[in-house]
């Protein structure tokens, strides 16, 4: 033990109640105490990589399905001719009816999850 260590040591061991010994089981403690929960660090650090890795995938998944819709959303757009006139009502009425039924399809999808 340093000298310096060792003056504090007796320093604190002055106080009415404390002895040298206290301390250095407190401090021996302590140590042991800290190389336990390394242990336990180390698992939640793991985990924490682990959430983090997926939460990262997530990302890059959602970002991709966005990016997918985007372009068939363009393609669509930019392909597709318009209707005739006479024809526009009949299928407005029928694209209605299918976002309905698509909405009601992820609607199932999300409450299966």
């Amino acid at each position: 033990m340093s000298h310096q260590l060792y003056a504090q040591l007796c320093e604190r061991s002055n106080s009415p109640g404390v002895t040298k010994t206290q301390i250095v089981e407190a401090a021996l403690e302590q140590y042991f105490r800290i190389g336990r929960h390394e242990s336990d660090d180390n698992q939640l650090l793991t985990k924490y990589r682990e959430v983090e890795t997926k939460i990262v995938q997530s990302h890059r998944d959602i970002a991709l399905g966005n990016e997918m819709l985007a372009q068939f959303i363009l393609y669509w757009l930019t392909r597709t001719e318009p209707l005739p006139e006479k024809e526009r009502e009949r299928a407005h009425t029928l694209g209605q009816k299918r976002f309905e039924y698509f909405l009601n399809q992820v609607a199932q999808k999300i409450g299966q999850t």
